[in-house]
């Protein structure tokens, strides 16, 4: 029996469908489509022969009367919850696998999501971030700076893949390629209140890393475009990890931030259910090796509301179908190529 795979489109939705009916020709294709994007609806409807089965959230009227007015302004976690999450979870309900997917082209929100990459010896990190005022604002000889506190990028690790908070870590870089990096044994934990130490700061992630600023430095009266960051993390840090390097097949928990002043835009959101550390908000990372069969169902894993990443594999189309499904491809010859919520 063929596996139902649905693809859920927002305004780039016509695109997973193409990438699923040109490369998967006999899989049953089960398309979502968020109810106001009429007219990627009826293209989508015609151009594959399907029929759109919409799931739609609470009318404007309904949320204004239960929570108050442009509650997508006032609670914007809670409007997504309502008014894409659930209807979303009602979508997948019964389905074997469903496949998702970003352009970061699409918004400013978007245009940060970060890129991976693996071998044997590293994982390797890039995050683009559009910011019209780069700040780095540290001395340059400073040790484990609170980055948070000015403009860095983020990446949160829990190698379990059970998003237990568990033995994860945290690692940052910042426009200056300064470094803040620790261990935590449990969710938030140690930590010391209200200068730290935050976790096991004698941890080291060994990186390599690399920044170019678009722009100047820790200038505000001009308008920068942004900075780009690239590292390489070596599997020999993560002490705690059961394999490192993973195996293909193997499955972590991940999150990816673009920070500024104790704020900014995640990867995969928190929504509201604790704060950035929280690893069962955490997207899901497969890691996928050329001999692997393509990861149908791995995207599914997902958390509602949460993201399945991948990544680069050997050639152009299986670049995208490791993405789309989820997986993160390893490449012959990785290169490092880029996206918060407060910091407690």
């Amino acid at each position: 029996m063929q596996p139902q795979t649905q693809t859920v489109a927002t305004r780039s939705g016509k695109y997973l469908p193409r990438l699923v009916s040109g490369e998967n020709p006999g899989l049953a294709k089960h398309i979502t489509i968020f109810g106001e994007l009429v007219a990627v609806w009826r293209e989508v409807e015609q151009r594959y022969d399907t029929k759109i089965e919409v799931f739609e959230g609470p009318r404007p009227e309904e949320l204004a009367a239960t929570h108050g007015e442009r509650l997508w302004e006032t609670k914007p976690d809670l409007y997504l919850a309502i008014a894409k999450v659930e209807p979303l979870n009602r979508a997948l309900m019964d389905l074997d696998c469903w496949i998702t997917g970003i352009r970061r082209d699409q918004a400013p929100t978007r245009a940060n999501a970060p890129k991976l990459a693996w071998d044997d010896a590293s994982l390797y990190v890039g995050f683009q971030v559009d910011d019209p005022d780069v700040i780095g604002g540290f001395a340059k000889d400073a040790k484990d700076p609170h980055l948070w506190n000015k403009d860095t990028v983020e990446i949160m690790i829990d190698p379990d893949g059970d998003g237990d908070n568990v033995d994860y870590y945290e690692i940052q870089v910042n426009p200056q390629n300064l470094v803040f990096d620790t261990q935590y044994d449990m969710y938030n934990s140690p930590k010391t209140e209200p200068a730290g130490p935050f976790g096991h700061q004698e941890w080291s992630a060994k990186l390599k890393s690399a920044v170019v600023v678009h722009g100047t430095l820790d200038k505000p009266g001009d308008k920068d475009k942004g900075y780009t960051v690239e590292a390489a993390i070596p599997w020999s840090s993560f002490t705690k990890a059961k394999n490192h390097p993973p195996k293909g097949g193997d499955e972590w928990r991940m999150n990816f931030y673009a920070m500024k002043n104790n704020s900014g835009v995640s990867w995969s959101p928190i929504l509201g259910q604790g704060n950035f550390h929280k690893a069962s908000r955490f997207g899901k990372v497969l890691w996928a090796t050329a001999d692997m069969p393509a990861p149908a169902a791995s995207a599914s894993a997902a958390p509602a509301g949460s993201d399945a990443l991948g990544a680069s594999s050997a050639a152009g189309m299986a670049r995208a179908r490791a993405a789309m499904s989820g997986a993160l491809g390893r490449p012959p010859v990785p290169k490092p190529a880029g996206s918060a919520a407060p910091k407690p």
